[in-house]
C-alpha cells in the first residue's frame, strides 16, 4: 500500500519540526529538498505508477532496487 498525501506531508511538518531544533537549524530545510536516487528503469516505473513504494510493499513491481557495495 502506498503512503497516502496527509500521511507525507504529516511526516514531513514532524521532520521539519525536529531538524529545527539544535545549533544546526539550517537542517530544517531538509525535508523540502530530500530526493530518492535509482537506476533509470525504476525511477521511469516509479513515475508511470505513481507511487514510491516501500521495499516490502505487496504492490511493488518486481524492479531493479540500489545495491549498497561492501
Amino acid at each position: 500500500m502506498a503512503l497516502s498525501d496527509a500521511f507525507v506531508n504529516q511526516h514531513i511538518q514532524h521532520w521539519t519540526e525536529q531538524l529545527s531544533n539544535g545549533v544546526r537549524t539550517y537542517r530544517k530545510h531538509w525535508p523540502a529538498h530530500l530526493f530518492h536516487h535509482a537506476p533509470l528503469e525504476t525511477a521511469l516505473k516509479i513515475i508511470e505508477d505513481g507511487y514510491l513504494r516501500a521495499r516490502d510493499d505487496p504492490q511493488r513491481a518486481n524492479i531493479q532496487d540500489v545495491l549498497r557495495a561492501g
